[in-house]
């Protein structure tokens, strides 16, 4: 990074002329949005520099201006701007270059000036706005823009990890993360992923982050709040655990199923949560968390395991330091859109969740459906078998043990 004080970031009068400049002093230059670009390939200045106008000019006819370090880019790959112009660069991120909109992080901590620079520009450099208000010491490292909502900002600096919903107004430390350098951010396309890269702390990932993304003043202020829930995929295990040989190495994985977030006001009372096909048959509901605030719990796709009826606690499924339960489960749903409601405060907020089939099981919407019908029969067999013989739950593992306390009888039946 390019070491500046900040009285160097931006001239206070207007760009000064050529002459001015001494050859080793960083200068504002804002660079084509990238490929395919009305400019062409190769990266082109597109704006006036230090008062000489360098529009549709190629990076060889800004070097005849200055030699100093570049102190800003917009969008350009890293190596293109590297064998451009050298590795002389500030850091800055562009999610929105079309819009002349770009971020400059500024590192002064190899002069022993350890505040935050970041200042962001909407204009193709013509104007900058500071956004360090409310951040602690530490060299801004990283920042990135949601895509779904330009105004939601992750910030990874020399000890935090920080995230603001309104353009960097505000800022707050994210909870949960070590005190360490954050190197590197990235937001999975697709899953809405944050992934997080530290110095000595390995590699974070952050479930889903499109709530940030929603985030609202109507949806701080509603008793109640559903967030749009990301696509589910079924997913049939080789095995039910794995040989733990790798227990030590191996990251955690997402939890099964449907990551479902939601938001409750100040209240009391129960919090449900229903999941329905779309002809409104409830295919599990639960009792979750009901203290004000967010929450996040996960639906695995499956139905309740035989002789559980109505509503139930929900709980997280890891056990003993596995990623998942191994413990009996209900039957998967078959592929769909289910609908998903929360009922608290005396209102309800509902969205759908898509839910896809194992891309590794070659079955056709039809054959899942027809398991789930077969699975579903022999649940509602177990719970008649259970009410008949007074056993409390169905005879599946640990069946042998159940039946060591029936009579011959009993145990003839159930046979």
């Amino acid at each position: 990074a390019v070491r500046l004080s900040p009285d160097k970031i931006l001239p206070t009068s207007g760009r000064r002329q050529v002459a001015t400049i001494p050859s080793d002093e960083p200068v504002l230059v804002m660079l084509a949005a990238g490929r395919g670009t009305r400019f062409g390939r190769a990266p082109k200045c597109i704006q006036p520099v230090c008062g000489q106008a360098l529009a549709r000019h190629s990076v060889e006819a800004f070097r005849r201006v200055s030699s100093g370090p570049v102190v800003c880019l917009v969008h350009y790959q890293q190596d293109e701007v590297v064998d451009a112009l050298g590795d002389d660069l500030v850091f800055v991120h562009s999610d929105n270059p079309t819009g002349g909109t770009a971020y400059a992080a500024f590192d002064a901590h190899r002069d022993g000036d350890f505040a935050p620079y970041l200042f962001r520009t909407e204009d193709f450099g013509q104007t900058w706005e500071p956004l360090m208000a409310g951040l602690p010491s530490g060299s801004v490292n990283d920042i990135i823009e949601h895509p779904d909502n330009p105004n939601v900002l992750f910030l990874g600096s020399e000890h935090h990890l920080f995230v603001s919903t309104d353009a960097g107004a505000h800022w707050a430390q994210w909870p949960g993360m070590p005190t360490t350098h954050i190197d590197d951010l990235v937001l999975h396309p697709r899953e809405k992923d944050l992934v997080i890269g530290t110095h000595g702390q390995s590699i974070w990932i952050m479930d889903d982050t499109r709530p940030l993304a929603e985030w609202t003043q109507e949806t701080a202020n509603a008793p109640a709040h559903l967030f749009s829930i990301g696509r589910a995929t079924i997913f049939t295990y080789w095995k039910d655990t794995s040989y733990r040989g790798q227990a030590e190495f191996a990251g955690e994985n997402p939890v099964d199923g449907a990551i479902i977030t939601y938001s409750l006001g100040s209240g009391s009372g129960e919090a449900h949560l229903r999941i329905a096909r779309d002809n409104g048959e409830v295919v599990r509901e639960y009792l979750v968390p009901s203290q004000e605030g967010m929450h996040r719990v996960n639906w695995d796709l499956r139905h309740p395991v035989a002789g559980v009826s109505g509503t139930e606690p929900w709980a997280a499924t890891g056990q003993d330091g596995l990623q998942r339960t191994i413990r009996n489960r209900g039957h998967f749903v078959s592929p769909g859109t289910y609908t998903v409601t929360l009922e608290a405060r005396g209102t309800t907020s509902s969205t759908t969740v898509a839910v896809r089939g194992d891309p590794e099981m070659p079955l056709t919407q039809a054959q899942y459906e027809d398991r789930e019908a077969f699975l579903s029969g022999i649940q509602a067999l177990q719970a008649e078998f259970a009410g008949v013989l007074g056993v409390g739950q169905e005879l599946g593992r640990g069946g042998r043990q159940q039946m060591a306390g029936m009579s011959e009888a009993q145990q003839a039946l159930a046979q």
